[in-house]
């Protein structure tokens, strides 16, 4: 859960494995997050991409599991 800013980009390695959802800001409070970046997504992310952020880059998985 992220409600600020972030400069860069966000990386799942590998061989990296997240069990929960990248959430860009907080649902019901209308608190926006950023990612001036991209969200690559090399190993697995079993969770969403969700919330009212915004996404500067692009999102591109290279993963074999999908991103909802």
């Amino acid at each position: 859960n992220y409600s600020g800013t972030i400069t860069g980009s966000i990386e799942i390695q590998e061989n990296a494995n997240v069990t929960g959802n990248i959430r860009l800001g907080r649902i019901g409070q209308r608190v926006n997050g950023k990612v001036e970046g991209d969200i690559i997504v090399k190993g697995t992310l079993n969770g969403n991409i969700d919330s009212s952020g915004t996404i500067g880059g692009k999102i591109q998985n290279e993963a074999k599991n999908a991103i909802t």
